[in-house]
C-alpha cells in the first residue's frame, strides 16, 4: 500500500483511539494493540504487539494509568505526531527500508542514530546536520535522539523540517523555558528528555502545564547503580509524570555493571508497578535493532562529527559525520558478517 495511503489510515484509527482513551484507557488500550496486531506483518511489529497484548492483561498495570495521564496532559497533536512517526515512520515504513538496503548492500543500518550537538557545532554544521536527517530518511532511519548542549531551541528548526521524523530532545532542565515553550508550540514530532536532578521539577511541570510530550533521563556513574536497582530512581520519577524514565550508562561503568542495569530495567518494565516506562537508552536501542534486522547495531556521532558505538569511547578520526556521507561511514564501519 501507498506509504502515504498507509499512514493517513493509521492517524485515523490512533486519532480515534487517543480519544476513547480518555474515557476507557484499559478497553481502548487492547482493542488497539489486538487490531495493530492483527494488520502486522513484520516481526518486530508482530514481537512487540504479542508481548504488549501479554502485560495488557494485567488488570493493575500501573501503565494504564499512565497512558490515561497522558491522554489529558499531552496535546492530542503532539502525542498522535510523535507516536505515529515512531510506530510507523521508524518501525514499520522505515524498517522495512533498513532490512532491504541492508540485504542489497551487506551493511548494518541503525534503526536510530544519536546526534551530540552544541552551539559551536551547531553554528558550523547547521546545513549538514539537516543533511544528515535526509540522508537518514533514504537509508530507513527515522528516529533520532538529540544530544542538546546550550542550542535546544536551535534544534527545533531540525525537527520541523522532518515532520515525519521523530526526535528525542535530551537536555538539562534549564533549558526548559517559557520562551521554548512558545518556539516549540508548532513542532508536534518531538519528546523532550530532561536530565534527572536538582532542577528537573520545575522543567517537568512546565512542559506539562504546555502539554508536551516529555521523559526523564539519569547518565548513571556506578555510584548511582544501587539507588537504580533498589527501584527508588523510578519511585522518585514517577511523581514528576515522564512517560519514559531513560538511562544512559557512563562510559566509566563496567559491561558487568551495565548488564545489571538493564536486567532490572527489563524486570521493572514487566512488573509494569511504576508508572513511568523504564528504558535503557544504549541496550534497549540494541535490541529493538536487533529484531529489526537480525544484527544488533546502535550508534552515534559526538559533538565533533566523530562515530562512536554507543558502548565505546568515540573512534579516533576514523569516521567523521562533517567530512563523509552517513551511508559511506555505516558502510565501512558496520559490515555485515564476513563482509569485512
Amino acid at each position: 500500500m501507498n506509504h502515504t495511503i498507509s499512514r493517513v489510515l493509521i492517524e485515523t484509527v490512533v486519532k480515534k483511539a487517543l480519544r476513547d482513551i480518555k474515557d476507557s484507557p484499559e478497553r481502548s488500550i487492547r482493542n488497539l494493540v489486538d487490531m495493530a496486531l492483527q494488520f502486522s506483518n513484520g516481526r518486530f511489529q508482530k514481537e512487540f504487539f504479542e508481548t504488549t497484548q501479554t502485560m495488557l492483561q494485567n488488570e493493575d498495570s500501573a501503565y494504564y494509568r499512565l497512558v490515561r495521564d497522558a491522554a489529558y496532559s499531552v496535546s492530542e497533536d503532539r502525542m498522535l505526531t510523535f507516536g505515529v512517526n515512531l510506530g510507523y515512520s521508524s518501525c514499520t515504513y522505515g524498517a522495512k527500508i533498513i532490512r532491504a538496503t541492508e540485504a542489497n548492500e551487506h551493511f548494518n543500518i541503525p534503526w536510530s542514530l544519536s546526534l551530540g550537538i552544541d552551539e559551536a557545532s551547531w553554528s558550523e554544521h547547521a546545513c549538514r546536520y539537516q543533511e544528515v536527517i535526509s540522508e537518514g530518511e533514504t537509508l530507513g532511519v527515522y528516529s533520532w535522539l538529540l544530544f542538546a548542549d546550550g542550542c535546544l531551541i536551535d534544534l527545533l528548526s531540525l525537527a520541523a523540517q522532518h515532520p515525519e521524523h521523530a526526535f528525542a530532545m535530551f537536555c538539562e532542565p534549564e533549558c526548559i523555558t517559557q520562551k521554548l515553550m512558545e518556539e516549540a508550540e508548532t513542532v508536534h514530532n518531538i519528546m523532550f528528555v530532561v536530565r534527572y536532578n536538582e532542577g528537573a521539577a520545575e522543567a517537568c511541570q512546565l512542559l506539562r502545564e504546555n502539554k508536551h510530550l516529555y521523559s526523564a533521563y539519569l547518565p548513571y556513574r556506578e555510584t548511582d547503580v544501587e539507588g537504580i536497582l533498589s527501584g527508588e530512581l523510578f519511585c522518585c520519577t514517577e511523581p514528576l509524570h515522564p512517560a519514559f524514565t531513560m538511562l544512559l550508562a557512563d562510559h566509566s561503568c563496567s559491561m558487568l555493571t551495565q548488564t545489571m542495569v538493564y536486567d532490572y530495567v527489563v524486570k521493572s518494565r514487566k512488573e509494569q508497578k511504576h508508572q513511568t516506562i523504564p528504558w535503557d537508552v544504549v541496550h534497549d536501542s540494541r535490541f529493538v535493532d536487533g529484531i529489526i534486522s537480525d544484527d544488533a547495531c546502535a550508534a552515534g556521532f559526538n559533538r565533533n562529527g566523530a562515530l562512536y558505538t554507543m558502548e565505546e569511547h568515540p573512534s579516533q578520526g576514523a569516521y567523521n559525520l562533517f567530512t563523509q556521507p552517513l551511508a559511506e561511514i555505516l558502510k565501512t564501519a558496520f559490515p555485515k558478517a564476513g563482509r569485512a
